[in-house]
Formats: structure tokens, C-alpha cells, sequence
């Protein structure tokens, strides 16, 4: 049985049933080579079928050339793709496949070589066959492939350009940003910087004046990045330098406006809310160039809105005329200042966070500052989940104790 089986294969038919024989003997071992051999060589003649219906249905050039670099043969694909090439049978490779060609035949290997044709890139693969003295050229077109590397490669360059400068924008932001907050007789103090990975321009800041006077300051600076971080930074500076001069908020704010007015570039501004704390007497005043309005909670039910949103930005017109403000602080009151992107979050169904939200919030909030940030800071991850965020959050309060 199993001799007749041999003859079988032997004959072509890959298919002879070889018989089970089960025994350990040499008989039992022959029977198991030959059923493997069997299925060794079914495999192989696919391959082989496979492989000789690829030329002529393969999309991509598929040449065949001698050591002369005559052309032996090539498919459909090679003379319509490469038409003004003269890819012909009989004729001489063009001269770019020769130094490629005379590689592979001298070291007796694989080439690979890349070729721009009019409008599209071309990867050949060289695979000499020397017993035979010739040569197989693959083709295939990789325009795409190329295309999408460049546009990758422009990606990710965009994408480490502005990592690298949000990381500068944050340096910068921290840097001038309070390190503590006021220890104020009479008060408590608590502020706070959420950046988004689009680094803005918000700024707050403690300015210690003479006579119990407390300077506090909290902005936004148009656009993102560094050069928001650094319009900030030389905002920071000048309302410290005009506020030691002269502390009353209806003239900081203009004079700080006339010489941001007079640096400005490229169209940037601040919105910007300035406040002048009696520590002693519990007054404040307060002056409001486009920010919004400062929020004080009074008893357990009341809102008040003060020193609402009047003047235009800074750095836009010079010699704004903008309204100072004054109230009488309580014990108990919380004076609570913010940005834009703290009432500006949006969730998933584009519904925005909201005034209405912040001030309840606020109104049950009994806490300390420190509590009323975290509350408020909770609510809006809460309230915007995994939606993606892009303006920074800062949160000013203080209360009277």
C-alpha cells in the first residue's frame, strides 16, 4: 500500500491517500516523511501557480532583464505605467537601472532602488537570479505611501513645534503667577490657574500696598502660547508699576490701557478687572476694562454682580474713559473673580457650563475659599466630563471673616 502510494506522487497525483500506519518501526516513520513530503509539495506547487499569475495581473511593473540589461520580458502593467520608457521586449533598460543592476549581480543579492516618474515615486525591487543569468524587477507605487509620510512628517513637526511652546507659555505663566496669597488681617485668600494644553494668557495677581491696602488684579490676554504668556507677563508688570504709583482703580486702568495701547502688536489685548481692598475699613473698589463682573455672595441667598463689565479691553484705543466702583464689604461676604473659561466650558452636547451654574454653586458653597475653588472646579469636570477644553480657568476668592 504504501509503495503504491509512492508510485502515485511520484507520478504527479498529490492527492494519493498515503495509508495510516501507525507501527514505530522504519515502515511507520517512512509512512509519516511521506505524508509530510505530501503536504510540503501541495504547498509548494501553489506557490509556484500563485507566483506565475502574478506578472501579468500585477498592477505594478514586473520586468525580466539579462545580464546586458536586455529586457526578456516584461507585463501589461510596466509598458502602460512606464509608457515613455520604452519598455519593450528586446530593448536596453533605461540607464538608471544599470548601476543598481551591476550591485545586485556583484554581490549576489537583493537591490532596492527609488525612482521618480512624472508624477509618482516607485520603489524596484532588484532579485537577481544568477544560475539562470538573469535579473526579475519588482515595481510598485508608493506615491501614496510618500504623500502620507510627508503629510506625517508635517503633523508631527507642527505638533512638537506647539508642545514646545505650550511648554514655554506655562514656564512663563508660572513664573509670574503668586507663589502664596495675601495673609490679610480680617481675610481669606485663595486663587488658582487651570491651564488647558492651549496655554492662554490669564493672569491674576496680590499687590501689597501701603497704609492696609491690597492691590488684586485678574485678566485674560488674547490668543494662546507664548506670545500671549508674555503679553501677560509685561501686563503683570505694568499694573505693579503704575499701582505703586497710584492705586485708585479709575486710574490704574486707564493708564495701564494708554501703554498697552501703545506696545500693542499684532492686535492683541487683555481683558482685565482691577480692585482696591481697604483692609481696615472692608471698602472696595473696583474698575473693569471688558472682563466680567465680580461676584459677591451675601447672606445665604443673594448674588451680587459689581463692577460690571464697562470700557472696552486693554490695548486697544488709547484714552478710554472706564467707571470705578465702590462697595461695602461684610463679615461672611465672598468675593469671587474668574475668567471666561470658567462660565465658557462646553460638554458633550455643546452646552455651555453657565453663569446659572457658577453662581449656585457659589450660594451653596459655605466653605472657605480653597473649598469654594474645589466645589466650583469639581462641578465643571463634572459637568464637562472627557469634552475637550480650550481656554484656561482661573478662580480669585477671598472672604471676610
Amino acid at each position: 500500500m504504501l509503495s503504491k502510494a509512492a508510485e502515485e506522487m511520484a507520478t504527479g497525483n498529490m492527492d494519493t491517500p498515503i495509508p495510516e500506519i501507525n507501527s514505530t518501526d522504519e515502515v511507520g516513520k517512512l509512512a509519516s516523511s511521506f505524508r509530510f513530503m505530501e503536504q510540503a509539495l501541495k504547498k509548494h506547487i501553489q506557490q509556484i501557480k500563485d507566483i506565475s499569475k502574478l506578472p501579468g495581473e500585477n498592477p505594478n511593473p514586473v520586468i525580466r532583464a539579462g545580464v546586458a540589461r536586455n529586457i526578456l520580458y516584461k507585463n501589461k502593467a510596466s509598458a502602460t505605467v512606464l509608457e515613455d520608457w520604452e519598455i519593450k521586449t528586446g530593448n536596453i533598460l533605461p540607464g538608471i537601472f544599470h548601476g543598481p543592476i551591476k550591485t545586485a549581480l556583484n554581490l549576489e543579492k537583493n537591490q532596492e532602488m527609488e525612482v521618480e516618474h512624472k508624477d509618482k515615486i516607485f520603489t524596484f525591487e532588484l532579485m537577481p537570479v544568477i544560475e539562470s543569468g538573469y535579473i526579475n524587477i519588482y515595481g510598485r507605487d508608493i506615491t501614496q505611501r510618500r504623500k502620507a509620510e510627508e503629510e506625517l512628517k508635517k503633523i508631527t513637526e507642527e505638533k512638537n513645534r506647539i508642545e514646545s511652546e505650550v511648554k514655554m507659555a506655562t514656564l512663563v505663566q508660572e513664573g509670574f503667577l503668586p507663589e502664596a496669597t495675601p495673609d490679610a488681617s480680617g481675610f481669606k485668600f485663595a486663587a488658582k490657574t487651570i491651564p488647558t494644553k492651549f496655554v492662554g494668557g490669564d493672569f491674576y495677581d496680590f499687590i501689597e500696598l501701603e497704609k492696609d491696602k491690597l492691590g488684586i488684579v485678574l485678566g485674560d490676554v488674547s490668543g494662546k502660547g507664548v506670545s500671549a504668556a508674555l503679553y501677560m507677563a509685561r501686563l503683570m508688570s505694568d499694573f505693579r508699576y503704575v499701582a505703586m504709583l497710584d492705586p485708585q482703580p479709575g486710574n490704574v486702568i486707564p493708564k495701564v490701557n494708554n501703554i498697552s495701547a501703545r506696545r500693542s502688536r499684532k492686535g492683541m489685548f487683555a481683558t482685565a478687572i482691577f480692585l482696591l481692598l481697604d483692609v481696615k475699613s472692608k471698602k472696595l473698589k473696583v474698575c473693569n476694562a471688558g472682563h466680567h463682573s465680580m461676584l459677591i455672595r451675601r447672606g445665604d441667598r443673594e448674588i451680587l454682580e459689581t463692577g460690571k463689565a464697562g470700557g472696552i479691553p486693554l490695548g486697544i484705543v488709547e484714552n478710554t474713559s472706564y467707571i470705578e466702583e465702590e462697595v461695602q464689604l461684610f463679615p461672611g461676604d465672598v468675593v469671587f473673580l474668574y475668567s471666561d473659561g470658567v462660565v465658557e466650558p462646553m460638554n458633550d452636547q455643546n452646552e455651555q457650563f453657565g453663569m446659572d451654574r457658577l453662581q449656585s454653586i457659589i450660594i451653596e458653597s459655605n466653605g472657605m475659599p480653597e473649598e469654594i475653588l474645589e466645589k466650583v472646579d469639581v462641578a465643571i469636570q463634572t459637568f464637562t466630563r472627557d469634552a475637550p477644553q480650550f481656554d484656561d480657568m482661573t478662580f480669585l476668592v477671598f472672604k471676610v471673616l
